[in-house]
């Protein structure tokens, strides 16, 4: 079975319970999900803290590009992502932090939660997150991140 994470967030909760829903086990293994799996109809009330994440080549040495970034996200940072390469992340510290937490997930298969502290262009961002495998083939070809910049205040 996935791993069970603690999370504070009701909708990142809701959205790991729904990721482990389409996780299938098959001779007494767990598959992740397909990124087709992932129907914006069946997640419309997350879709805003949602951010696509393209995995291309094998980790360690692979390239993350936004295939969406997350509506909410973008306003919350101040610049959209969507169709860029996360190395177009304008703050490089942060941008290893994310990199490392995204070939986390991409090198494990497994699902992964962060409560985040940081300074972004001198603004303080504390958020909760939660990043979820899919794939294909064995390997994981996409990445869905959500945030939820008000979990971290109930802890």
């Amino acid at each position: 079975m996935p791993a069970e994470l603690v999370l504070l967030s009701p909708l990142l909760r809701r959205l790991f319970d729904h990721w482990r829903s389409l996780s299938r086990e098959v001779d007494g293994v767990w598959t992740l999900p397909q990124p087709r799996m992932l129907d914006p109809v069946a997640v419309k009330w997350a879709l805003g803290w949602i951010s696509l994440i393209d995995v291309k080549g094998v980790p360690p040495d692979c390239e993350f590009r936004y295939a969406i970034d997350g509506t909410w996200q973008a306003e919350r940072y101040g610049f959209d992502m969507t169709g860029k390469s996360l190395d177009a992340f304008p703050e490089p510290e942060t941008r290893a932090m994310i990199r490392e937490s995204y070939l986390d997930v991409a090198t494990a298969g497994q699902p992964r939660a962060h409560l985040r502290d940081l300074l972004l262009d001198g603004r303080r961002r504390r958020y909760e997150s939660l990043l979820l495998p899919f794939g294909e083939d064995g390997r994981v070809t996409r990445l869905a991140v959500a945030l939820d910049f008000e979990s971290h205040k109930k802890s």
